[in-house]
């Protein structure tokens, strides 16, 4: 019933926009500013430009394996958020767990979701770094393009760049432009959105823009209340909570621009983002099957809500002989609420209730060489300050409930503070017009200081459990030096080669729990990544088609992964910890990218694909935590093992075709576009069985745009088929003689329409 009557709104919205579009104005203009990859000319492939190696560079002539998505791309695709992005570019799997994400490229990134496991994919907003694994959900509206970068990206990035980078760049004010954007929307579950856009003109000097995005939906899943189990509030009870959707952004920007030498870009983000709950199945105990993915059982109580700003400054002075001075400075802050039933349809209580502030600073300063000399520099400083603060309980805070009651079995506070100090340089020389040396290094300081105190029944009993009473204090530091050599040649206008080896790493850290009570907690060292990769870049037919191909060979020296450690001493409901650990020997990966843009007239087109095969090295004899359930030996190696979250294909390709409906209403185009992204199994574990198998498969979306300027609607539907499939599982175990774990199903179909006008 829900369907029909949004269907319905859906079809009374459609014909008002018909009717608008009817009484557009023939001789009406398109004053929305343009998108900064303008098209190189008629009928040819847009110029997709890249700024992570803060120069604006053609896409075609930098040494990076990289999609590039501009404006026109992200809006036409469907890409409105972070999870949506793997559907648009290869070589990626992103693993959504609704208050986080595992975040892979090249088969690295993380290997499981904890929030004191270090990612190996940092994601910049507008020139600054933001907070990984977390609080990536927030929507994508009045975007200026998205960068995906893969391998490493230390020299530029920095620590956690290990497997790569995203920089996603919002649209900047304009001076001397007064417009804006409208878009109204609706679909079925009761979805609405709208979005609206700004800019405004103050002065010839300044210039304002402001943006909003709302939009809310029903829960995914008709059983969302339908299947209470008797309980309490904690786990195993009724669901509290809702599973509706309501997210709200907005951002304002303002530019300064007096002259043509200096320029400023101040950025201020709020967002308030209520996700709903965790809804999540389970596992045949078993077989390890997942259950009816479609028909969660959601227990106890539950949300998941993130609120907060985000603010970025961005100045550039040139000097007269042509160098760059930048400053980006960034500050974010975030406070979040996440209570959930961690062990899915299992009926037996078992709940978790999170929350706290995480708070990001930073600061870099560019000095950058003017570009059209043979020797150019690029240098510069940073310093990031991270604070997470979780407190201590009765806050939310970080606790575990097994059974009913209003006190927890175990709960810690957890504040950590991280500083990190860099400097960095890239030299490039030109020994010939095509010929190019490129040389660049990174040196890290990484520090942090962090407190923990596990308490049994926190206020009630306060019981010291894995900490010493009064909790305990650790500290950890590490220099790191990354580095890229690169050879460029530019064979013609048109074809591209490179070489290149680079280093990138991930940081260490400290396990938040010790392996057994008497026991400190162990620290972990970084990961380091060495990459070989050779790269071709071509244009073709007039520039009609481009393409991008890279082979690479990356080697892992320390790779991260969390197992479970049973406990020397403790209670039956905690028989063992997670313990983060480096692999003893050396892992590596291989494998191959390819991407193509082409642009035929009225004809677009787009294809990716990526394969890469992973052999992990050794961890030595580690707990086999499916012996129980699937026999085998107590201990066992998984030297030569794939990384988790790592599909060995993944393909992805559009096609788009623009019809001039001019007899219909002048001016007037009809594009109707498909897309359609593939990928093999992948595993959510080093442990592969069928428990912590992720089923690959296709998910296929459509749309259907009419344009009279300045009005547009379009039609559109994502997973057009309705695959149900599983894209994410968590907690897999068998250690205790079942298949106990949590799986998230990937939304289902979803369809609705969207109106809109420029001024």
């Amino acid at each position: 019933m829900r369907s029909k009557r949004a269907l319905l709104k859906c079809g009374s919205v459609a014909i008002l926009a018909c009717a608008a579009l009817a009484a557009a104005p023939a001789h009406a203009q398109n004053t929305q500013p343009q998108p900064a990859n303008a098209q190189s000319g008629a009928g040819k492939s847009p110029e997709l430009v890249v700024t992570a190696e803060r120069r604006q560079q053609r896409l075609q002539v930098t040494a990076i394996s990289a999609t590039v998505l501009d404006a026109k791309a992200l809006e036409a695709k469907g890409v409105t958020g972070l999870t949506t992005l793997q559907y648009a570019a290869p070589g990626i799997q992103i693993s959504d767990y609704a208050s986080a994400n595992t975040f892979n490229i090249r088969g690295v990134g993380q290997a499981q979701v904890d929030i004191d496991l270090p990612s190996g994919v940092v994601i910049y907003r507008d020139g600054v770094p933001t907070l990984t694994g977390y609080f990536q959900n927030a929507p994508y509206y009045d975007m200026a393009g998205v960068e995906l970068l893969r391998g490493p990206q230390g020299t530029f990035v920095g620590k956690s760049a290990s497997a790569g980078a995203v920089f996603i760049r919002t649209r900047d004010p304009q001076l001397g432009v007064l417009g804006g954007d409208v878009m109204l929307g609706a679909g079925n579950r009761d979805f609405f959105e709208g979005t609206g856009v700004l800019n405004v003109p103050l002065g010839q000097d300044f210039a304002l823009r402001v943006a909003y995005h709302g939009e809310s939906r029903d829960s995914l899943f008709d059983s969302i209340r339908s299947n209470p189990l008797p309980g309490g509030m904690n786990a195993g009870g009724p669901f509290t909570g809702d599973d509706n959707r309501r997210l709200n952004s907005a951002r304002v920007g303002l530019l300064f621009q007096p002259n043509q030498r200096f320029r400023a870009v101040l950025k201020v983000d709020y967002d308030y983002l209520h996700f709903g709950s965790h809804a999540t199945t389970g596992l045949d105990p078993l077989t390890g099957a997942e259950q009816n993915l479609s028909n969660p059982i959601v227990n106890g109580n539950h949300t998941y809500v993130d609120y907060g700003w985000r603010a970025s400054l961005n100045m550039d002075y040139n000097f007269a002989g042509g160098w760059d001075l930048r400053s980006l400075t960034g500050f974010s802050t975030v406070k979040t609420r996440a209570d959930w039933d961690i062990n899915g349809s299992n009926p037996a209580p078992f709940g978790f209730r999170s929350g706290g502030r995480f708070t990001n600073y930073s600061q870099e300063l560019d000095l950058i060489s003017p570009a059209d000399r043979p020797f150019r520099i690029t240098s510069g400083l940073f310093w990031q300050n991270y604070i997470n603060d979780i407190p201590a309980f009765p806050q939310a805070g970080f606790a575990f409930f097994t059974d009913n009651s209003t006190t927890p079995l175990l709960a810690s506070p957890w504040k950590k503070n991280e500083d990190t100090y860099a400097v960095f340089g890239q030299a490039e020389y030109d020994f010939t017009h095509a010929l190019t040396l490129q040389v660049g290094g990174r040196f890290s300081h990484y520090e942090f200081t962090q407190f923990t105190e596990f308490e049994l029944f926190p206020g009630l009993f306060n019981i010291p459990f894995l900490d010493p009473p009064g909790g305990e204090h650790q500290k950890f530091s590490e220099n790191s030096f990354d580095w890229k050599v690169n050879l460029n040649d530019k064979l013609s206008d048109t074809q591209f080669l490179y070489a290149l080896v680079s280093r990138g790493h991930t940081p260490g850290s400290i396990n938040l729990a010790p392996n057994g009570i008497t026991a400190t907690h162990t620290p972990y060292h970084e990961m380091a990544v060495i990459n070989y990769e050779a790269g071709w870049k071509g244009a073709w037919f007039e520039r009609r088609l481009t393409t991008q191909l890279a082979v690479y060979y990356q080697t892992f020296d320390g790779y991260q992964a969390g197992f479970a450690i049973p406990l020397t001493a403790g209670i039956p409901a905690i028989d063992s910890v997670g313990e983060f650990k480096n692999a003893k020997t050396l892992s590596t990966i291989y494998g191959v990218e390819f991407g193509a843009q082409g642009q035929f007239g009225d004809l677009e087109v787009d294809f990716g694909a990526a394969y890469s095969h992973s052999a992990l090295g050794s961890f030595g004899k580690i707990v086999n935590i499916f012996a129980p359930v699937y026999g085998g030996p107590a201990a066992v190696s998984l030297a030569g093992t794939t990384t988790p979250f790592a599909p060995e294909w993944t393909l992805n390709g559009g096609a788009a075709y623009t019809f001039h409906i001019d007899d219909l209403l002048h001016g007037a185009t009809l594009t109707p576009r498909f897309d359609v992204a593939w990928r093999s199994d992948s595993y959510a574990s080093l442990f592969h069985n069928r428990a912590t198998l992720l089923e690959g498969g296709a998910v296929a979306n459509a749309s259907l745009r009419l344009d009279a300027n300045p009005w547009w609607a379009e039609l559109w539907v994502t997973n057009l088929a309705d695959r149900r499939f599983a894209a994410a599982k968590q907690n897999v175990t068998g250690a205790t003689g079942i298949i106990q774990g949590i799986v998230y199903e990937a939304p289902p179909r979803l369809y609705g329409i969207r109106i809109g006008r420029h001024f």
